[in-house]
Order: structure tokens, then sequence, then C-alpha cells
């Protein structure tokens, strides 16, 4: 018999199908081919808590000479499999003769040996499809709800968006992400934009582009709402000024270059030292408004910070008051 299941959609429905068929089949070979190493692993640790098949001892090992020595039952791949070592592969899943039973995740196999597997008896396949560039935002953001609905919580969509910018696509930070915010939040059920702002890693770093994207959208009292929520957590008013000083000065120099007719592709180079996401925002912003705006918008904030340096003054109502005043000169054109 040989069992085939081909470009599941998520995780959990490899994972389902993976668990459903061991029961079924214990002593079948199980070979997991993913270029996620998330998936790869996740797949490996269901295994391991799968009690019907396993030895009593579980060890993870990385391709070496000790790969095949029968006394070892699973296995986890490098990033790349290398020709010798399909050969092993194909080698240890034909041996009918071996009394144990082989997990193999590995991340990909060439043409000819992936018609060699198909040959095979015994064995259970999941493959997924390699995940193409334009498709990553989306699988992330599938893997996030999964996640929470695995931790009893369920999030908002712009908290799912605040993450992936942050972490990018990585699974593996994603998956350690969505665990910390769990343990911060308790038995609170919902994940909202703050609650990542404020708990996730690289959050505060982001207060400043999220007010800056709702100080355009004219959404006055998201922005009050947000700048209270870190005060509420203890982050000082003075390091949201600098965060959003930062960031302007971002904005200007990008703003200055595009008014003398330069385009992104000759201004991006321009800035090695800047997260791409971080100058995209940046750039984007910067389209909205002239040069002057962007001036004006900087000297109110270099105004309140030395204010809050020189005087005692209630930095939260200035604080409130800055965030209006921006707000009402931001006019995208």
């Amino acid at each position: 018999m040989y069992t085939r299941a081909m470009k599941f959609p998520t995780l959990d429905l490899a994972e389902q199908f993976l668990l459903k068929q061991w029961k079924e089949n214990p002593s079948f070979h199980t070979l997991i081919i993913s270029d996620d190493g998330y998936e790869r692993e996740t797949l490996l640790g269901s295994a391991s808590q799968t009690k019907s098949f396993l030895l009593e001892e579980y060890e993870q090992v990385l391709f070496s000479s000790s790969l095949f020595d029968r006394n070892l039952r699973y296995c986890l791949s490098k990033d790349k499999v290398l020709k010798d070592e399909e050969k092993k592969i194909l080698t240890l899943l034909k041996d009918r003769e071996c009394p144990h039973t082989f997990f193999l995740a590995i991340p990909s196999l060439s043409v000819g040996a992936k018609k060699e597997v198909a040959s095979l008896s015994n064995l259970i396949l999941v493959e997924f499809e390699p995940t193409k560039p334009w498709d990553r935002p989306k699988k992330t953001s599938l893997l996030i709800h999964s996640l929470c609905k695995k931790q009893g919580k369920t999030i908002a969509h712009d908290a799912v968006q605040s993450i992936s910018e942050t972490l990018g696509h990585n699974s593996f930070l994603v998956a350690q992400e969505i665990e910390k915010l769990s343990i911060y939040l308790g038995e609170k059920t919902h994940i909202s934009l703050n609650d990542v702002l404020i708990h996730s890693q690289g959050g505060t770093k982001q207060i400043s582009w999220v007010l800056f994207d709702q100080i355009a959208q004219k959404e006055i009292d998201k922005a009050l709402q947000t700048l209270h929520a870190f005060i509420s957590e203890g982050m000082h008013p003075l390091q949201t000024i600098k965060f959003m000083r930062s960031q302007l000065h971002l904005i200007l120099q990008i703003s200055s270059l595009q008014a003398k007719g330069q385009k992104k592709g000759d201004i991006q180079p321009l800035f090695k030292e800047t997260k791409p996401r971080a100058f995209d925002k940046a750039f984007l912003h910067a389209l909205k408004n002239p040069y002057p705006v962007w001036k004006k918008m900087l000297f109110l904030i270099d105004e309140l910070e030395m204010r809050f340096k020189n005087e005692a003054i209630d930095e939260t109502l200035y604080m409130e008051k800055l965030l209006i005043d921006l707000c009402s000169i931001y006019c995208p054109t």
C-alpha cells in the first residue's frame, strides 16, 4: 500500500491526516517533504507524541554516518539534502527487511528520487508545495490564526499584520511570538493590536509607524488609544517622541529625494542600514505629503521633546495635543 498526500493548504490539515494514518498504519514509514523547517519540526514533534508506534526513546539526528544505524528510528534533515544522502534515504525506505519504522522530514527530493519514492509500498508521504514569495503573507496569516486558535484565542487583523511586518515570514519566530503573547495575556481570549505592540518582539519600535498610519487615516481616537495603552504599560511619552522623531527623519530624507524626482529604485540603495519594511513604510508616507509638511511635523515633535526635558508639564496631556495637531497637519494628497 502506498499513501500520498500533496499540497496541503495548512499545517493543521497535514497534521490531522498524519495522526489518522499513524493510528491506522503504525508500521508504515513516513516521509515529509517541506521547504519550511517549522513545518518539518512540528510534524516531527507530532510523531514523537504518538505513542502507538514509537520506541520508548526518541532521537533527532542530522544526516551523518550514524543516521542509518538501525537503532535510530527518526531523523531530522539538514536544510539541504545532498545526492548521496538521497541514495541513503531511498535505500532505507526500500529495505523490506528493516524491522524498524522511520520518520524522515526533509526539505526536498530530486525529480528522479520522487519517482522512485512513488513506487514504494508501506509509505505515508506528505509533500508541501514550495512556498512562492507572493504566497508567504497569506501562509503566515493562516499560521498565526491557527496558532492562536490552539491557544484558545482570536486575533485582530491589524495585530496579524503587525506581527508579519515585524517578524517577516519566519514561522519559528511567529510561533514563539504567539506563545509569548498567550502567556502574557493569560485568560484574555482576544489579541488586539495594542497587545502586540506592548508585548511582542520589536513592538515598541513599531508604535511610531502605527501612530503615523492612524494619523494618516484621521483616526485620532485610535491614535490616542494606542498612546494610552503604551503609557499604561509603563512607557514614558518621551520614548514615544523619540521613536516618532527617528521615523520622521527617515521620511524627511526620502521626501527630499522624491522632491528631486528620484524613484524608489534609486532611493532604496541609499538606505542600506534600514530594514526593507521600514523603508517601504517611510516611502509610502513620504509620497502622501510634500516635504514642508513633514518638516513642520518634525518641528512640533522637536519642540515638545525640548519642553519634556526642560519644563514640568503634563506629558500625557501634551502628547495627546501633539497627536491631534499632527492629525490636522497630515493632509494626504
